[in-house]
């Protein structure tokens, strides 16, 4: 969602002052990770019930990206001593940036409540909370802690993130102009800025991107604001330079072959009779709508119509789905996808009420919605939990999805094959593959909803999609830029503003660009066209 990024502290911790230890640390920062990870390794195998060697061992391979393995090593280390604050604190960053974000908050929240004066922790906590978009518990954080401190531009930067989602646009804006004055923070405050369609000083922004005294996130930060501004401007040949800039610098590599394996072995187990062995098992309630799709092609306009509505609860983007999935091999013992073949009546109903405990699940609402994009690898756990769920799958062209993903920061940790074009083609035709056998497979309605088609014709593709969720159509759900519901993802600021064409075959501005991409059309068929 591009809320301010919060960099992981480099105090070391008391508990790691022995001397081979904070060496091996003071290494690992230096860049020398291998000749880091034989020392602490070494002190592992010497005292392998010691919290400290682990803890060590933690620290460097989360340097090293090896996060699971991080999280695996510190978890032990926090086992042996529970006491340890800057151990438990770490474990809540991995789990983080394992994207295992309830678990994340509740290992953190517990240390802030004993000591508020925890500002690491509490900076770690802020980051959690924005990204599960809990914008009143952010600004319970934030507040107090801006009456002692008031010029402190981190927590700044998250009350400004927090009250632009209530929709307090100028509020925030004025705060973000504020820290970019102050000098403080001006590449993230620049990139707000142009989220919201702020007036922007591109030769300002310019030489920050080009500054190369920052480091290489803020210099990315700011080349996407400099290809909002060009943008803006008319400039797309420019913009694209720009955006092209700032991916680079993200330096995120997808796992093309990985993800690859992952597709085709889900895709290879999700048989017909496995999926219907599997939804007879699950919870019956039919209050479930997931929304699925590429990033950026209309889920979140999809979810403003649905949450308009007087029954329907929105739980925004929910990660939960995912992070069952990743915890699979802990519930049936076996990992996703291999795991669905183990999964039990008794599994599924207990993973379905947790996932309702997990999500805040009103019992007085006729339906819910979970908009994660993403859960169109995961729709057999979703069939296996609720096999009375609607699924709503959002089309789009493909040249605009991609180009709309790779115009977006959505942050190091989520949609890492948004900033490589070549990662954002693999990624369709994987997700194009999927959604055709799931068409094939699936015992669970679901209703194709192209993006173009809602922009372009309003209120009868609203009605279509209020009636397949089941519900009597009311006049608010045509007029979702009114909903009081809140948007939390990277379409916040236009899901705010009523429903236009403006972004359809956006893309040809770029067609230059975009050579290689060409043939993804062949995978596409013109949902105007074929309607006219």
């Amino acid at each position: 969602m591009g809320s301010p990024r919060n960099r992981a502290p480099q105090a070391t911790p008391r508990t790691l002052q022995d001397e081979p230890l904070l060496g091996a640390l003071q290494a690992a920062r230096a860049g020398r990770i291998a000749e880091a990870e034989v020392v602490v390794r070494e002190a592992v195998a010497r005292a392998p019930q010691a919290a400290a060697p682990r803890h060590a061992l933690a620290l460097v391979l989360h340097l090293q990206g090896s996060l699971q393995e991080a999280h695996d090593e510190l978890a032990q280390a926090v086992e042996a001593n529970p006491t340890d604050r800057a151990a438990r604190t770490l474990l809540g960053r991995l789990l983080y940036d394992l994207e295992r974000d309830s678990e994340a908050r509740a290992v953190l929240e517990p240390l802030v409540e004993a000591d508020p004066s925890d500002r690491v922790t509490a900076r770690q906590l802020l980051t959690v909370l924005m990204r599960i978009a809990d914008v009143d518990a952010v600004l319970a954080l934030c507040e107090p802690w801006l009456l002692e401190q008031p010029d402190e531009p981190y927590v700044l930067a998250c009350r400004a993130w927090a009250i632009e989602m209530q929709g307090r646009v100028d509020e925030a804006a004025a705060i973000y102009r504020s820290l970019i004055e102050r000098g403080e923070r001006a590449c993230d405050s620049w990139h707000r800025l142009a989220r919201l369609h702020e007036p922007l000083d591109a030769e300002a922004i310019a030489r920050l991107a080009e500054d190369t005294d920052l480091d290489d996130g803020q210099r990315s930060v700011a080349s996407f604001a400099l290809g909002e501004a060009h943008k803006k401007d008319g400039r797309y040949d420019e913009a694209f330079a720009a955006f092209a800039q700032g991916n680079a610098l993200m330096g995120i590599h997808h796992d093309r072959e990985q993800h690859r394996v992952l597709v085709e072995r889900t895709l290879e187990l999700a048989s017909p009779g496995l999926l219907q062995r599997l939804a007879a098992q699950g919870d019956p309630d039919e209050a479930p709508i997931f929304i699925v799709g590429m990033p950026r092609s209309g889920t979140s306009l999809v979810e403003q119509i649905l949450g308009a509505h007087s029954g329907v609860q929105q739980l925004g983007e929910r990660s939960d789905i995912a992070e069952l999935a990743r915890d699979m091999s802990g519930r049936v013992g076996m990992p996703f996808p291999d795991g669905l073949l183990g999964i039990s009546r008794r599994v599924a109903r207990r993973q379905a009420r947790l996932y309702k405990e997990s999500v805040g699940v009103d019992p007085s609402a006729s339906r819910f919605t979970d908009k994660a994009p993403g859960n169109w690898l995961f729709l057999g756990i979703i069939a296996a939990l609720f096999p009375k769920a609607r699924i709503v799958h959002c089309r789009r062209n493909p040249l605009d999805t991609i180009v709309s993903n790779y115009f977006t920061n959505f942050g190091p940790t989520r949609c890492q094959s948004s900033y490589d074009l070549e990662d954002l083609r693999w990624n369709y035709e994987n997700y194009a593959r999927a959604m055709q056998h799931w068409h094939e497979v699936l015992p669970l309605p679901i209703l194709d909803l192209d993006y173009e088609r809602l922009v372009q014709e309003g209120e009868p593709q609203m009605r279509r999609l209020v009636e397949f969720a089941g519900l009597e159509w009311e006049e608010a759900c045509g007029r979702p830029h009114e909903s009081k519901q809140r948007c939390m993802t990277a379409s916040s600021h236009q899901v705010s503003k009523p429903i236009h064409g403006g972004s359809v075959a956006a893309w040809r501005r770029y067609e230059a660009h975009l050579q290689d991409l060409l043939p993804l059309l062949d995978l596409w068929q013109d949902p105007l066209a074929a309607s006219a």
